[in-house]
This record gives structure tokens, sequence and C-alpha cells, in this order.
């Protein structure tokens, strides 16, 4: 009995683990069904995609042209016999001829690639366009076209799918009515030019510097509008904006050959240039240049071509100069501060040759760094169109510095005669000299009519009576506001203050007596 309990109990247990690997197996199964689905959908996914992309692939790309052996070759296997025979020896590829045209028209189109965007016709699918067969003339070497009696060939069948996918190239298309004009543009760049030269006066050197560039990019678009659709009087094909855009990355990859000289780890100069935009240095000569020569290759392309755009337009030059003083004033290292503002400045001075204040400014930059003969004729340029104070004390300065401390004083006093000799602008008021007598006939008494000055004696009182009334005369008549007031009688008892003189204003102040001594030198 014992036994057979303990047998019983164990049963339970041996099945239950069983069961638990079944259903262990079962879900193995299923996930394992599940990972295959998976499988076999993403291959059939994939599968779809590439036929289909092969599919547009061979609808939009062209293919190779077809060698003529290939071609014989191919219509022999489909069964189809095409009397195609070789005129030429040298001839390797099949030269399809549009009726009217000769071969010779036809060579160039050999060697040109067709384009991504427009792909040309190829000479192939222009006469299997029509249908047509390409026979032979042993006569006059010669190709002539044919029309084919039978069906499409395993050859035309991809052309003629290939002519339904083709889009022929249109020709560029002109509006003949402006919607912007260089007025607006103009308007705009001085607007941007005096936000970007308050932001330089606070010191917010990132606002100022976009700034500045925006409004070169607004001059530049304006030289664009003016520039009548990009075409010049010689013919030339012209785009300011591509040449801003160049002139800027050369400036700013030049910054690439200036950190090579403080970098702990050095970079060859070849994986510079093959970094950059700009391709200015060859690769046979990297091996003789040094980043500062390389540098001054890439910061002379871009004053060159900053040059151009300044010619153009004043407002362009002005940004230039402007940039160029925010990064002299932000002064960071990274951006070479001293070298893009001398690229900038010599570019607008190139562009603007007759603005004095830029060869004003751009002389004294050079004073500064030390280039004292550039600088001295560069300001001696400016003072020769416009006197300026500064410029001219820079201009001695640089001659001092130069040692010839003489030439400097002979050069000072020189401009300072000939700005004396500049007629002044504000018109310098007549002095003219008056008696007291003249100056009392023409100006007005401050002494009433009736009173009696107290120092006056009576004979002088007979001479100054008619110069008052002279005075009096000549005084023009005024207009008195009309009064319905009754008029106050007479008062006797009223009087001036000078008639009624006491003891204090008898007695004479050693004030009254200096100034009545005066009075009587005049």
């Amino acid at each position: 009995m014992i036994s057979n309990r303990q047998t019983t109990s164990k049963t339970p247990k041996h099945s239950g683990s069983t069961l638990t690997k079944v259903v262990s197996i079962l879900l193995t199964v299923v996930l394992i069904g599940l990972v295959a689905v998976d499988v076999a959908i993403s291959y059939k996914v994939k599968k779809t995609a590439s036929q289909e992309l092969d599919r547009n692939t061979a609808a939009c790309a062209l293919p190779e042209r077809p060698r003529l052996p290939e071609a014989i070759h191919q219509a022999e296997e489909s069964g189809e016999s095409r009397s195609v025979e070789r005129t030429t020896t040298n001839m390797s590829d099949a030269i399809a001829i549009l009726p009217g045209k000769p071969i010779a028209d036809k060579q160039d189109e050999l060697n040109t690639e067709p384009t991504a965007a427009f792909p040309k016709v190829p000479s192939r699918l222009a006469s299997h366009l029509s249908n047509p067969t390409l026979i032979s003339n042993p006569q006059n070497n010669e190709l002539s076209l044919d029309k084919p009696t039978g069906e499409t060939t395993a050859i035309d069948k991809p052309l003629a799918d290939l002519a339904k996918t083709y889009t022929p190239q249109l020709p560029a298309f002109r509006s003949a009515l402006p919607y912007k004009s260089a007025a607006e543009s103009q308007t705009r760049c001085r607007q941007t030019l005096d936000e970007a030269a308050h932001e330089y006066r606070v010191g917010a050197w990132l606002s100022a510097e976009a700034s500045a560039w925006h409004a070169l990019a607004i001059a530049v678009d304006a030289i664009e509008i003016t520039d009548d659709h990009g075409s010049n009087s010689d013919g030339s094909q012209t785009d300011p904006v591509s040449d801003l855009q160049l002139a800027r990355a050369a400036l700013i990859e030049a910054r690439d050959f200036a950190q090579q000289l403080s970098a702990e780890t050095q970079v060859s100069l070849e994986t510079i240039v093959r970094s950059h935009r700009m391709k200015l240095i060859a690769e046979n000569m990297l091996e003789k240049t040094t980043p500062t020569q390389a540098m001054g290759i890439y910061l002379e392309h871009a004053r060159e071509m900053f040059a151009v755009l300044a010619n153009q337009n004043v407002q362009a030059a002005e940004a230039m100069d402007l940039l160029a003083a925010i990064y002299l004033g932000r002064n960071d290292p990274a951006t070479m501060p001293t070298s893009t503002s001398l690229c900038l400045r010599r570019a607008a001075l190139q562009g603007q040759p007759t603005n004095a204040n830029l060869a004003s400014r751009l002389g004294v930059q050079l004073a500064k760094i030390g280039l004292l003969g550039e600088s001295r004729r560069v300001l001696e340029h400016s003072l020769s169109m416009r006197y300026d104070r500064d410029t001219q004390l820079a201009l001695a300065h640089v001659m001092r510095t130069s040692g010839q401390p003489q030439l400097a004083a002979a050069q000072q006093a020189e401009h300072r005669q000939s700005f004396d000799k500049i007629p002044r602008k504000l018109p310098v008021p007549e002095v003219i000299q008056l008696s007291p007598e003249a100056f009392a006939a023409v100006s007005p008494s401050i002494i009433p009519q009736g009173a009696i000055p107290m120092n006056q004696s009576p004979t002088m009182q007979n001479t100054v009576a008619p110069t008052q009334e002279t005075a009096n005369a000549t005084r023009p008549i005024q207009a008195k506001a009309v009064s319905y007031r009754m008029a106050t009688p007479a008062d006797d008892s009223v009087k001036l203050p000078q008639q009624s003189a006491t003891d204090e204003a008898t007695t004479e102040s050693p004030i009254r007596r200096t100034l009545q001594t005066m009075r009587n030198w005049w």
C-alpha cells in the first residue's frame, strides 16, 4: 500500500514536466515559423523593390550605345535578316542619321555625354522612333534609311520603351515682367548696413557679422538684377551670387592653413586641399608650398572675386569695409582678423578706387601692422582726393617711422597751405565799428522820453534831444491794441523815480564815475 501511494504521488509530477516540454517545443516551432515567414516576406519585398528599381533604371537611364557588331549579332539571333554592312574599317559605333543631316554633323554627338536631368536623344533612338533600318550604300560610302517590313526586333524594344519615358529639353523661360528692382534691394541693403553698424558700435560682434554678410548678399542681389539677366557686354555669362559664395568659401577655407601653424597634430596639405571646395593649388605643387603660402593664395583669390563685386556696387564695398572692422573688433584668432580684414579692405578699395574713406582706413591699418610702403601709397592716394587731418597725421607718422622726418614736416606744411586755400563753407560775419553817437542814432533809447538823466547838463540835453527825435522819427510805427477803458486822470502827486531824487541818488558811486569817464573817452 505504501509503495502504491508513492507511485501515484509521483505520476502527476512526471506528467506536468512532460506537458511543459511539449508546450516549449510548440512555442519554439511557432517562433521558428514566424521567423521563416518574416524572412520570406522581407526577401520577397527586397526582390520586388530590386525589380522595380531595375525597371525604373532601365526606363530612365540612357543605356550605353550598342556597337555595330553586337547589333548584327543580336539581329541574327532573333531570326531576322538585316542588310547592314560595314562601310569603313575604322567605324566602330553605329551612327544613325536623321533625315537631312550628314554624318559630320553627328560626330560631336558621339563624344558628348547626356545629362541626368534632360538626356539627349541618342541617334539610334531617333532612328528607331520612326522604325527605320540602317542600310549601307557602298557606292558613296554613306548610310541611308529604309523602313522595315517586319515586326519590331529585340534591339528596338528597349529603345521603344526608352522613347516612352523620354522628356525633351525645354528652352529656358525668361520672364518679360520684372518682379524685383535694384532700388528696392539697395534700400534694404542700406537698412541692413545701418543695423550692422549699430550692432558693431554696441559690441554685438556675431550679430553684426551676420548682418554685414546679409547686407553684402542683398547688394549682390541688386548687382544681379542690374546685370541684365547676367549677360555682359562681351557676351560672357556671370553669376554674382555664385561669385560671392566662392569668394566667401575661399576666405573661410584659408583658415584651415592658418590653424596648421599652431596645431599639435599636423595634417598634410594634400588632405586639406582635397577637403576644400576651392581647388586653387595643383597637386604637383603641394610639396613645394608652405601653409603660409597656401593661405596667401586663397586670400588673394578671394580678394580678386570680392573686388569684382565691389566694383559693381558701392554698397558692397561698404559692407566689406564694415566686415573688416567687425573682424578687427571681435579679434578672434580663429577668424584671422588681420588677414581677413586686409583682404576685404583691399578688395573694397580696388573696386571703389575713388573712395577716400576706404583708402584712409586701409592706410591706417597697413601702418599699424608695419606695411609702411603700401600704407604710404594708400594714404597719399586718399589725401590726393580729399584732405583729412587724421589721414595727414597718419601719413606724417608713417614718414617719420620710415626715417624721413624732414619729408614728413614738409608734407604736413604743404597740406596745411593747400587746406588754407580751400574756401570756407561757413561765412565769417562782418564786424562794423560805430561811434557812440551813431550807435545811439540807430538803437532805441531805454530812457523814458520825459525823464532827465541825473548826470546830464542842459547843453548835453539839448544835444541829445534832436538825436532822440531822429531816432523816434526813424522808428517804425507799430499798431497798438485798442482799449475801451477810461483814461486815468493825471495825478501831480505821481512822479517819476528820477524826479524824486534822494541823498543817496545825488551822491555818485565810484563805479558810476568810472563808467562816466569811459563814456567821455568814447
